[in-house]
């Protein structure tokens, strides 16, 4: 499934699109999830975070419309929601008190809804940069993929990929620079 099938899928039925990225994705999920929890985790913990990686998608679907590739960013979202469970067994927390532990204060939230507002202007930033800087910059920063897995990805060479990622990174610098952001954040 690419983005653009599922942007068409949710414009007919959000249901039905919610419906078809879960089929396709819940064992890809499961198995990130279940591979980081299997030594802390009960099947409850693992199935309770196979929910909240899709909770966390849904919430933010429309992120996913411009992707051609959506396993990707599935994956790095479950691998990281999956550390965030295993950190918090593995750190003997104990859920004696009905979970209130895990409610967050007010600064929490700010943070969270700040750092969700610059990651949604990054990513908006990216895209105008255009193909295929925005993809080789998604690839290299968000997939974590040298110049040369990129280059074979894209038909271009490692050097080539380089020098366009070294000056998308600085229009990126401009664009970020131009609303207000430092280098520094």
């Amino acid at each position: 499934m690419t983005g653009s099938e599922l942007k068409a899928l949710f414009r007919k039925s959000p249901l039905d699109a919610q419906q078809a990225f879960y089929d396709e994705y819940k064992n890809y999920v499961y198995t990130i999830v279940y591979s980081r929890l299997r030594s802390y985790g009960s099947k409850e913990d693992t199935e309770e975070c196979v929910s909240d990686v899709f909770a966390d998608i849904f919430l933010d679907i429309e992120r996913f419309f411009e992707m051609d590739d959506l396993s990707g960013m599935t994956g790095l979202i479950a691998k990281r929601k999956a550390v965030q469970f295993y950190r918090r067994l593995s750190s003997g927390y104990e859920n004696d008190s009905g979970g209130y532990e895990m409610i967050a204060d007010a600064a929490d939230v700010a943070a969270d809804a700040e750092n969700r507002q610059r990651c949604s202007e990054v990513l908006s930033k990216i895209n105008e940069l255009g193909e295929p800087d925005s993809t080789i910059i998604l690839m290299s920063c968000w997939y974590e993929m040298n110049s040369f897995q990129i280059g074979k990805r894209l038909s271009m060479k490692p050097a080539t990929v380089r020098k366009r990622l070294q000056r998308a990174l600085e229009r990126l610098r401009k664009l970020m620079a131009e609303i207000g952001y430092d280098e520094r954040e």
